[in-house]
């Protein structure tokens, strides 16, 4: 059963929708499914990076692409430097759609993000996660913060890049599309070089690590180290390929997230039977 939003939703979008909408690229969550999964995008990429996932939601689990400020259709929203503010901001967005089960996937940078979303979420909703994905991202407390460092110059983000993979050359080669590019990147950057990991009690939520047997930045055995922060169990899935193996393996991620979440979705269904039984309740009285 699909239930995505017509692809006419992004057109109509007027410019004078809320922040708080705008953070929802297709529109905003369906009621309908067992598990909602917000997806954050690596450094540099807008919601449409998981279009594909949004495209396949159905009954078990519902894909939620999560729109950053200053790319895509929040171009004109400012660009975060700080990742404590930007998850602050983010946080206060999605609060009133934690009121069914809920999953954060989150891709490289995305990671650190929905790692800590994970905790403010619960903090400020009472309602925490069901689980967590992380993607490309390195453990939270084998990370150091540079926030004295400068922001990196045009020609150094370009090194990183290439050093990476994944972007095609005539990417680099478009000076048009760089200059839209290449600001969200250095302030995404700067949200990765000023994180510092700040010390607390684990998580009580599962999380899956998947990670790439060629990925010039993390070692797959550092993948392993993310057990630190959770009380309910680690699993780790190693893919081929570089540091973009999820854009190259798109369809296999999706599919192992819904198998690794069926499990998750089975625990919601029970969750949202007690929950649409208390609101008849409620109703009735």
């Amino acid at each position: 059963m699909h239930f995505a939003p017509s692809r006419g939703i992004v057109a109509n979008r007027k410019e004078g929708n809320s922040i708080s909408e705008r953070i929802f690229l297709y529109g905003p969550p369906s009621s309908a499914a067992d598990l909602r999964m917000y997806c954050l995008p690596y450094a540099g990429k807008g919601a449409s990076l998981y279009r594909q996932w949004w495209e396949g939601s159905d009954q078990r689990i519902e894909f939620v692409p999560v729109q950053l400020p200053g790319r895509e259709n929040r171009f004109r929203d400012s660009l975060v430097h700080d990742m404590h503010e930007l998850v602050d901001s983010l946080a206060a967005d999605l609060a009133p759609h934690t009121d069914r089960p809920y999953a954060l996937f989150g891709y490289c940078m995305g990671a650190g993000v929905a790692f800590e979303l994970a905790y403010k979420l619960s903090d400020l909703t009472g309602n925490r996660a069901q689980h967590l994905v992380v993607a490309g991202g390195s453990p939270p407390h084998r990370l150091q913060a540079v926030p004295s460092a400068q922001p990196r110059t045009d020609e150094e983000l370009m090194t990183e890049l290439r050093g990476l993979g994944g972007t095609p050359q005539e990417v680099l080669d478009d000076e048009r599309l760089l200059s839209f590019a290449l600001p969200v990147l250095r302030a995404d950057w700067r949200v990765v070089d000023g994180y510092g990991y700040q010390p607390r009690p684990a998580l009580d939520i599962p999380i899956t690590v998947l990670g790439s047997t060629d990925d010039p930045g993390l070692p797959t055995d550092e993948l392993q180290h993310w057990e630190h922060h959770t009380h309910a169990g680690t699993k780790v899935h190693v893919f081929p390929g570089d540091h973009f193996f999820v854009d190259r393996c798109r369809e296999e991620v999706r599919s192992l997230l819904v198998s690794e979440l069926t499990v998750d979705t089975n625990a919601s269904r029970a969750a949202l039977h007690d929950l649409d039984a208390a609101d008849e309740t409620t109703c009735s009285s």
